[in-house]
Order: C-alpha cells, then structure tokens, then sequence
C-alpha cells in the first residue's frame, strides 16, 4: 500500500500508525502460512510517501517503491 501524505509530519504519523497495526497483524497472524510473508513486511517513508511492504521479497518492492517515488 502506497500512501501519500500532505507533509513528511504528517507521514511520520501515518508509518507510526502503520506500524501498530503491522506488530497486531503480526502478533495475530504470524504464524503458520503468513509467517514468511509477515517476517520481513515494513513500513517505509520516502519523502511525503508511506510505503506498507508485505511481501516475501520486501527488498524488491522497497527498491521498487523507491526508484518509482
């Protein structure tokens, strides 16, 4: 998920919620078949963007994210 935020204040906000809400997703689907999804899932900012990673290869998609922002 990609989200685009009106200041990198307001960004910062927006990874912080992003990020509790990632640590619940972990906490109640971390294992089983979501694990090696859920292992290496991030949040990352890139200007005034927030960029929600899950998936099994996360340094391709932030690399990704990072060359199109």
């Amino acid at each position: 998920a990609i989200f685009l935020c009106g200041s990198h204040d307001a960004a910062v906000d927006t990874a912080r919620i992003l990020c509790s809400r990632l640590d619940s997703i972990k906490t109640l689907k971390g294992g089983g078949e979501y694990q090696a999804l859920l292992a290496s899932a991030r949040v990352c900012i890139m200007k005034n963007y927030v960029v929600l990673i899950i998936s099994t290869d996360a340094d391709a998609a932030e690399k990704t994210a990072r060359r199109a922002i």
